[in-house]
């Protein structure tokens, strides 16, 4: 037999929800309820009625809650739980509500009754006006205490139980769940005892609170090959062991392993052993990506013979802790039983010891051996140790109001009368950008890009003229050899780039250069305004760069305006063959497509509005007149 125990509305005293609480239950063995057992169990919930339900089966099941679907295997427990039910203690998806916050009454200036939220701290009796304060007060006075609340439907961590409260009025996941009211925590954390409703509340909870529990990918060390960025910064090269993929930066190769190779294969040992490259010594698990790492060598690479040298080079070394990050304090405070805090050990060798004002920490003070030290003149004063401030906390003064002391740091470089020169300067700039430019002009806006200017320089630093000291020295030794008796046999002279406007025309003339390079900011423009036509007419490729001043420290200048290369040796033929095959795309074939814009002609903001105004009055009498 199976019986229905009916529930009278006993915890809110309405009797129209007398018939919405029901629950159907049978004892473990399937016999009737014998009558002393129903008198027993009406006269411990009162309002209760148990009828017997004729045409049942006597199979054993559990207790369920019609409520919140919850499941008892014993009677007892159910009647429990509707007490729970009747005393607000739990909602109607069956887990406990949170305390509500309670408002307190305070009589306004009017002398009308004004609610005034308070918000009563957790671990003491002290209450904020609002929840900022509350964090303050929970990070200074219970900075010991690690308990934090979780929404169980996004993940979010708050520190108070009262911020979790106001976070699921707005909190979209739990509007989504919302029409599931069966719905249960059922993905558990790993690593505490957190419950969440959806398996991303779950990953993002792991995610920002056990970020350093949760073991990261491996990623295989650095290649001893280094390679110039576009930044002009040498930079490390990282290969993934499984596939051979290169990568510049540490995080983009973890990445990489994250989305494209399983945990399987990131922890799988290699069976057939370890390959390793013997020119850059990157580490492979496959013949697969050692050939495709393969690829990626050419003649030019540059490698690194030891970290040391590395270090020296690259500027941006990956690490997985920068230490310079860290402010490391000069002075710190000791325990009540003289001792050193635990979370300086590891900075001991940096660390004073000191008391609260610079006092020594212990209470016996050591005997100094030797010479004493002579005291401070009396016009040094005593350096006062610097106090540990909790970074959490921003000093902010409060007097940058108007009237006040002190006003807020404003930018006055519009104010400064700069030098002439500087004006100069930019006005200049300004007219280039409002005035019309012709063809001619324009085209020396149009310089290389930053990677072929990059190889271009590459290449130049290699045929640069010999300096003083070098030609001083050289015949000094010529001369040596001679007074000895010596005739050295004749050498023959070293191809080196030649500069100058005259040297440059004459070569290009004579179809004997092979690479012409103008600065682009050369001041008249009218010394180099002929040289591209020149190069194009006679067929030599030429290339536009930045910078006069760059140009000059390739011949050991403070500026110079254009630089050729005749001969290059066997080795870089290969390299500035594509040199010029670029420069032949970009500048002589593209040359009757440059000749034909025009530059300048930008107008300020000023003009641009006055425009603006212009056109709008006229729109606005155009409509007067047609309406």
């Amino acid at each position: 037999f199976k019986y229905v125990v009916k529930f009278s509305c006993l915890f809110s005293s309405c009797p129209e929800l007398e018939d919405n609480l029901s629950v159907k239950m049978a004892n473990k063995a399937g016999t009737p309820i014998p009558e002393a057992t129903k008198l027993d169990l009406a006269t411990k919930v009162e309002g209760v009625k148990v009828e017997e339900l004729p045409g049942s089966s006597g199979s054993s099941q559990d207790f369920s809650c019609s409520i919140c679907s919850t499941k008892f295997h014993l009677r007892n427990d159910l009647l429990k739980h509707f007490l729970q039910h009747g005393n607000n203690e739990i909602d109607y998806n069956g887990r406990p509500k949170a305390p509500e916050v309670t408002v307190p009454k305070t009589v306004s200036s009017s002398g009308g009754a004004a609610k005034t939220t308070m918000i009563q701290c957790e671990w003491c009796p002290d209450k904020f006006k609002d929840i900022s304060r509350a964090i303050q007060h929970k990070h200074r006075k219970h900075a010991n205490i690690l308990v934090n609340y979780y929404c169980e439907y996004c993940g979010k961590q708050f520190p108070l139980r009262i911020s979790l409260i106001r976070h699921q009025f707005t909190c979209s996941e739990q509007k989504e769940a919302s029409a599931d009211t069966n719905c249960l925590p059922i993905y558990n954390c790993i690593l505490c005892e957190a419950r969440f409703m959806t398996a991303a509340a779950k990953a993002t909870h792991e995610k920002n609170t056990h970020f350093a529990s949760i073991p990261t990918t491996i990623v295989p060390p650095p290649s001893k090959k280094i390679r110039m960025s576009n930044n002009g910064e040498w930079c490390s090269l990282y290969y993934c062991h499984l596939c051979g993929a290169e990568y510049s930066m540490k995080h983009n190769l973890k990445k990489h392993l994250e989305n494209y190779h399983t945990l399987e294969e990131r922890t799988k040992f290699p069976s057939a052993g370890i390959i390793k490259c013997k020119l850059c010594d990157a580490l492979f698990h496959t013949k697969n990506a050692y050939l495709v790492h393969n690829l990626h060598h050419s003649k030019d690479d540059i490698y690194v013979n030891s970290e040391k040298e590395r270090l020296q080079m690259v500027h941006k070394v990956d690490q997985d802790l920068d230490l310079n990050r860290i402010h490391i304090p000069t002075t710190m405070k000791l325990t009540s039983k003289g001792q050193i805090p635990k979370k300086y050990l590891h900075l001991m060798p940096s660390v004073k010891v000191g008391g609260p004002k610079g006092r020594p920490g212990g209470k016996h003070k050591k005997k100094r051996v030797g010479k004493k030290v002579a005291p401070p003149p009396l016009a040094v004063k005593k350096v006062e140790p610097k106090k540990v401030v909790n970074p959490l906390f921003e000093k902010r003064p409060k007097n940058f109001g108007i009237g006040q002391n002190v006003q807020p740091k404003r930018d006055l470089a519009r104010f400064v009368k700069w030098p002439k020169y500087i004006r100069i300067q930019r006005h200049k700039s300004v007219l280039q950008k409002r005035l019309k430019v012709p063809p001619p002009v324009n085209q020396f806006t149009q310089t290389a890009d930053k990677q072929t200017a990059v190889q271009l320089f590459k290449l130049l630093e290699k045929y640069r003229p010999e300096s003083e000291l070098a030609k001083k020295a050289r015949l000094r030794a010529a001369a040596e050899a001679k007074a000895k008796g010596k005739e050295a046999p004749p050498s023959k002279k070293p191809n080196t780039i030649r500069s100058g406007t005259n040297t440059v025309t004459k070569l290009v003339e004579q179809k004997k250069a092979s690479l012409v390079v103008i600065a682009h900011d050369v001041d008249p423009i009218e010394l180099v305004l002929f040289l591209p036509a020149l190069c194009r007419k006679m067929g030599v490729p030429y290339v536009i760069v930045k910078g006069k001043a760059r140009l000059g420290v390739l011949v050991r200048r403070k500026t110079c305006t254009c630089v050729c290369l005749t001969q290059v040796d066997g080795n870089d033929r290969v390299t500035l063959g594509k040199l010029v095959e670029t420069v032949k795309n970009n500048y002589n074939e593209r040359y009757d497509e440059i000749r034909k814009h025009w530059g300048g002609g930008l107008l300020g903001f000023k003009s641009i509005a006055r425009q603006r105004k212009l056109e709008k009055a006229k729109a606005r009498e155009l409509a007067q007149k047609h309406a």
